[in-house]
């Protein structure tokens, strides 16, 4: 059996590294096709596949008549002790140009699991030669629109059917993920497809109907092409909905969340899916508050993605069985060539400084200076100090030009907070209890740092690049003497990282008009705490003020959020 295995693999792979095809026979309707996969790329983590085969109920463009996707394999060793994995189907959402999916799957595939990502129509590749907003506003709109959403469900099938004949995957643990459109989609295809082990909605909800005829930015080209509907395609039209409708298989549904094998999770204040639509769905299947069904507090739509970070990493413990969480883990604990050491030991200390917990005892001790230039004239310049233990922090501007009268500046907590000014100034805060500076944030700047602490987490323990280089489309090269310099190339913009050993030495980030250049003067996450790193500079000057603690950091966060908002819309 597993030198038959052995040989149909090496088969499989023979074709695919020619784009060529082979026959998936087992299918859930009986009839076998034609699949088409090319190598794309291939990382230490994984093989990247362009898949391609027909759609079961094409729609009339041409685009549209193969279903197209990305399929994400993890380097697997197929040795004696090879065992297949668990596989997760992920749906996209309904608009962007797939980024966010695709990182979603080549996560799952860092960490072992097999992932497709499926193209729906009139999507991504299978538009017709026009963007989904003009063909459905197009005299052809509500044409468009019908047989796209007639082709969903047996194209989702057939997907499945893909996934189920690779030899890597587990056909008896196929799961499915998706967000948005693609959490409704996968809920759908969740109670549709007995096949579906396992499901986690992102963002999804149910009575779809109501969804499309909102009128919000998301959904109204879809209300558009629904309202001019012609009358003899209007019954058409709602069974094509009726058909992906989650609320009609909450029966099966029930049954899968009551073996615990769904879970949903949606934004507070979501203004594309309200509350009220995930309720509905969550309550006509049975799911729990805060067991199986969680609400991400004070983000919406779009901030949600501030939670993606713990949600993947739930979502991957829930699909993952024993066996494969054990295979992830001794395939990370192997990677020990000299990139793969240098990219953990970085992002490990990115992590450390993104997210401010330095090593139990120890303190983040960073100095760096800063230079902005435009059109290779300088517009600010200084230094910047951070220190950080587990209570305590302190940040301090000094020797800075190009900011006005700002030339120095600091704030910090040590017993209580203190905000100090380049004159020489202190405020210094009582022994009122206060909120932390990150609570009175912005949730999107909190999103981004959740989210950056995550990608670094993530990175540090795998090693790999790979999921930034499917969300952002980065690539990168290591080069310099011993290679310690790492070249990031993100659309317009090259960032070259100078290293000394896992620690950053210099970072350079060059656009077409701007350049920032930073060289660290200090850099240490594992540094002695010192009760003097974390006191006001100049401690002993005269002019001081006590102020009420609640007031101060109110006040320093009205600063910073000012700031910051100035810079993003600058």
């Amino acid at each position: 059996m597993k030198k038959t295995l052995f040989f149909l693999t090496l088969t499989l792979l023979a074709f695919i590294s020619f784009g060529q095809s082979y026959r998936v026979n087992e299918t859930s309707d009986g009839v076998s096709f034609n699949c088409k996969m090319q190598l794309l790329e291939e990382t230490k983590d994984f093989q990247l596949y362009k898949v391609s085969f027909p759609s079961p109920k094409a729609p009339f463009w041409k685009n549209a008549q193969l279903v197209k996707g990305f399929y994400y394999k993890p380097i697997i060793s197929h040795d004696e002790d090879f065992k297949p994995r668990p596989a997760v189907l992920c749906m996209h959402i309904l608009g962007g140009n797939g980024g966010i999916t695709k990182g979603i799957a080549s996560f799952f595939a860092t960490n072992g699991l097999p992932a497709f990502m499926p193209m729906m129509p009139l999507f991504l590749d299978r538009r017709p030669n026009l963007s989904m907003n003009q063909a459905l506003t197009s005299p052809d709109g509500p044409r468009y629109l019908i047989e796209g959403l007639e082709a969903i469900p047996g194209d989702i099938r057939r997907s499945l059917d893909f996934l189920a004949s690779l030899p890597e995957v587990d056909k008896n643990h196929l799961n499915i993920i998706g967000t948005s459109l693609g959490g409704i989609l996968a809920a759908h295809a969740t109670g549709a497809n007995p096949r579906i082990e396992k499901g986690v909605f992102l963002l999804g909800g149910g009575d779809l109907a109501d969804l499309l005829s909102q009128g919000n930015e998301e959904v109204a080209p879809i209300a558009l092409a629904i309202q001019f509907c012609p009358p003899p395609a209007q019954a058409r039209i709602k069974n094509a909905i009726q058909q992906i409708e989650p609320l009609n298989y909450a029966d099966v549904l029930a049954k899968k969340a009551a073996q615990g094998n769904i879970r949903m999770y949606n934004a507070e204040n979501d203004q594309i899916v309200p509350y009220a639509n995930t309720k509905k769905l969550a309550d006509a299947i049975g799911l729990e508050l805060e067991k199986d069904f969680f609400i991400m507090p004070g983000v919406d739509h779009y901030t949600a993605i501030a939670g993606l970070p713990k949600l993947l990493s739930e979502a991957l413990e829930f699909f993952q069985t024993p066996e494969s969480a054990q295979a992830a883990a001794n395939s990370a604990e192997n990677s020990k060539d000299h990139d793969t050491a240098v990219i953990k030991g970085l992002f490990q200390e990115l992590q450390f400084l993104l997210a401010g917990t330095p090593a139990p005892g120890k303190a983040i001790d960073i100095e760096m200076a800063i230079r902005f230039l435009e059109r290779g004239n300088e517009k600010f310049a200084g230094n910047l100090a951070i220190n950080i233990d587990a209570n305590r922090h302190r940040i301090l501007l000094s020797d800075w030009r190009g900011l006005g009268d700002i030339t120095a500046a600091g704030f910090g907590v040590a017993d209580t907070p203190w905000v100090t000014s380049g004159n020489g100034t202190q405020f210094l805060g009582d022994e009122t209890p206060a909120p932390t500076l990150l609570s009175l944030l912005p949730t999107t700047l909190t999103g981004y740092r959740q989210m950056g602490t995550f990608l670094c987490q993530n990175i540090a323990t795998t090693g790999s690049l790979a999921l930034l280089q499917q969300m952002a489309g980065l690539t990168y090269d290591f080069t310099g003497k011993d290679r310690q310099n790492l070249d990031i190339k993100v659309e317009d913009r090259n960032i070259l990282i100078q290293l000394d050993g896992h620690c950053p030495k210099s970072i350079q980030v060059a656009g077409p008009d701007t350049m920032v250049q930073i060289e660290f003067k200090r850099w240490s996450t594992q540094a002695e705490v010192k009760d003097e790193d974390f006191l006001p500079p100049n401690a002993d000057a005269p002019a001081k003020f006590n102020v009420n603690s609640d007031d101060l950091v109110r006040s320093l966060a009205a600063v910073l959020n000012h700031g910051m908002t100035t810079l993003i819309v600058k």
